[in-house]
């Protein structure tokens, strides 16, 4: 049958299959329960896809990802309040946001985000032996990420194998990490508060978000999306 209909796309059945696997890659990613037909648009994106995620493997096992410091200034001070870890590639141009879901896809998170936790608390450490006084640093944790059995554990041994005060790391979450189980969830939060760490809610009011549970999430502080400011601003009094 497959080669019957290969025949009649004209193309042959290893090429089918491929096509096919590539449709359902795309209908994954959409949502469930829905149909995808191949389109030529496709194999390229599938392409780059499998291109990036080479390159994260190998850059991993080389050890060639740094870390950027964005300061977050107080308004009132002009002090710097903390810093944001920001990850990249070596020597590559490519924004966090064209290779981090890609690494959620491929479950190359999860060691990706223990290296940003080691970087950031070695960070510190250096900062902290050159004199300098230590500001808390803000790490983006990623669901699947959230959600891994070991965060909490692998986090505290960096902690204390570097003495570094747990307040000095930030661990900013979104709010899909409540979207499959509040409970859950909250248990995690509350286990990684118990280290000393400090929770933040990146990005409140992008669309799970209601004002009926935020008072249950024990949350540090919450980050307001721009699109909330920005209409709350246009909102006539």
């Amino acid at each position: 049958l497959l080669r019957s209909i290969a025949q009649a796309l004209g193309s042959t059945v290893d090429e089918l299959l491929i096509k096919a696997d590539i449709s359902l890659h795309n209908a994954k990613q959409r949502g469930k329960s829905r149909l995808e037909f191949f389109e030529g648009g496709m194999a390229a994106t599938f392409s780059k896809r499998i291109e990036i995620e080479n390159l994260l493997a190998e850059t991993l096992k080389e050890e060639n990802f740094t870390l950027l410091y964005q300061p977050v200034i107080k308004a009132d001070t002009g002090k710097i309040a903390y810093y944001e870890a920001l990850i990249r590639i070596k020597g590559q141009p490519m924004p966090a946001a064209d290779f981090i879901p890609i690494a959620e896809e491929s479950n190359l998170i999860l060691p990706i985000g223990r290296w940003v936790i080691a970087a950031a608390i070695k960070q510190l450490t250096e900062w902290r032996e050159r004199g300098k006084d230590l500001r808390p640093i803000s790490i983006n944790v990623s669901p699947k990420q959230f959600y891994d059995a070991y965060l909490a554990d692998f986090l505290s041994s960096r902690l204390k194998a570097n003495q570094i005060e747990p307040a000095l790391i930030e661990m900013e979450i979104t709010e899909t990490v409540f979207i499959d189980s509040m409970k859950e969830a909250v248990g995690i939060i509350k286990n990684l508060k118990d280290l000393g760490v400090v929770i933040t809610l990146d990005d409140f009011g992008t669309g799970y978000s209601s004002m009926n549970y935020i008072t249950s999430i024990p949350v540090d502080r919450i980050k307001l999306d721009r699109r909330i400011t920005e209409k709350h601003a246009e909102t006539p009094a």
